[in-house]
């Protein structure tokens, strides 16, 4: 018969015991007096509280000039480049009337044509019938900014009462109420005017007035060119 092993067992005892022994140790330590090892006492500025780290002993800092408050929408930030003032005519003011009616009215409608299909057709589509890809994602389904036919304004007043009345008055709309949706919101949509300056929002609002007018065919501009279409250098 084997006898069995006591240096083994003894061995194994004293593997099993050192944790049980070491667990009262460790729940004396107190980690807190190290900073690296405690993220709640983590050395940072608190409100109303002084600072040990500027000269002033401030922990609130004074405001950097410039400095833009995203929550503050009826302020003129004209001075760093945002303008968040609303148009409170219903026209297009005299300078882009001027472009419009002149030779720059084709650079205009293209740039309007460029930041719509950047920042609006996510939502309202490229042909302006608010079946963006957000929206055939789950989002929120804007008004269509054209009605392409009649049998898709009786859809619409048959399936969406509630769309219909808005797309309706999307059709008569101002231009200044495209203008001013980008710089405030408008029901779903979030402001742009931190990202759409002054005059593309313009522009943007004589392609979409223009885009009214030719529902059916959209806006005919020349395709702006491409990489493959550029000659090659000789």
């Amino acid at each position: 018969m084997r006898r069995p092993n006591h240096n083994f067992l003894r061995s194994l005892l004293v593997k099993a015991a050192l944790p049980a022994l070491a667990l009262p140790i460790l729940g004396g330590c107190n980690l807190r007096q190290y900073a690296g090892f405690d993220m709640y006492n983590q050395p940072k500025a608190k409100v109303y509280r002084k600072s040990d780290f500027f000269e002033d002993r401030l922990g609130a800092r004074p405001i950097v000039s410039g400095t833009v408050a995203r929550s503050e929408v009826y302020v003129d930030r004209s001075s760093v480049g945002v303008q968040y003032v609303i148009h409170a005519g219903d026209g297009f003011p005299a300078d882009v009337q001027k472009k419009l009616d002149g030779p720059d009215l084709k650079a205009t409608l293209e740039r309007g044509q460029v930041v719509y299909n950047v920042y609006c057709s996510v939502c309202h589509g490229q042909t302006g019938l608010g079946d963006g890809m957000i929206v055939q994602r789950g989002f929120t389904r804007p008004p269509s900014f054209v009605i392409p036919s009649e049998a898709a304004k009786d859809k619409m007043q048959k399936e969406d009462p509630h769309r219909w009345a808005r797309t309706e008055f999307i059709q008569t709309a101002p231009p200044s109420h495209f203008y001013n949706a980008i710089t405030q919101g408008f029901g779903a949509m979030y402001s742009y005017g931190e990202r759409v300056k002054p005059a593309d929002r313009w522009a943007v609002a004589a392609y979409i007035k223009t885009l009214q007018a030719t529902p059916a065919e959209g806006v005919k501009l020349e395709p702006q060119p491409t990489p493959n279409d550029r000659p090659a250098a000789k």
